[in-house]
């Protein structure tokens, strides 16, 4: 019994701290994209009121290239929905989280094996559901979370 409890300490924490590495991840990839759409759109929105007969055009052409960025990035913003999917990976690792804390106090309150059988089965229900309902972590992700968690042990 406490070796299954630690063995499943260890993997949900696993994967809790996978899910949160991704999370943040995909909060950098929002801000990469979204800081440069934001200050492009700006100028080309600004160079939209001014009369373009006054500019050089270098400075036409640059505002036609930045116009082009402008709708490449809301375009990879869009597709990528990196806001989305972390908040989903955020969610899903508060989740597992939760059933550590489930586990914690269990382990805590030392029961007896009557209800580790039912404890059991019910931590198994739940850790399914949230697996299932899961954001995919990518592999090297997994394999950073596994290396950060075993050297902490």
């Amino acid at each position: 019994m406490i070796d299954t409890i630690n063995d499943w300490n260890k993997r949900l924490t696993i994967a809790q701290t996978g899910h949160y590495i991704t999370s943040e991840r995909y909060i950098l990839i929002n801000r990469f994209v979204g800081i440069p759409l934001v200050i492009s759109s700006t100028f080309v929105s600004a160079f939209l009121f001014f009369d373009s007969t006054g500019f050089s055009d270098r400075l036409s052409i640059l505002m036609k290239l930045l116009s082009i960025l402008v709708a490449l990035l809301a375009s990879l913003q869009t597709l990528m929905r990196p806001t989305e999917k972390a908040e989903a990976h955020r969610s899903c690792a508060a989740r597992y989280g939760n059933l550590k804390r489930k586990i914690e106090q269990f382990s805590a309150a030392g029961s007896a094996i009557d209800d580790w059988k039912n404890f059991s089965k019910e931590i198994t229900i739940e850790w399914a559901g949230i697996s299932e309902n899961a954001p995919t972590t990518p592999q090297r992700i997994r394999k950073k979370a596994n290396s950060i968690i075993n050297n902490k042990v």
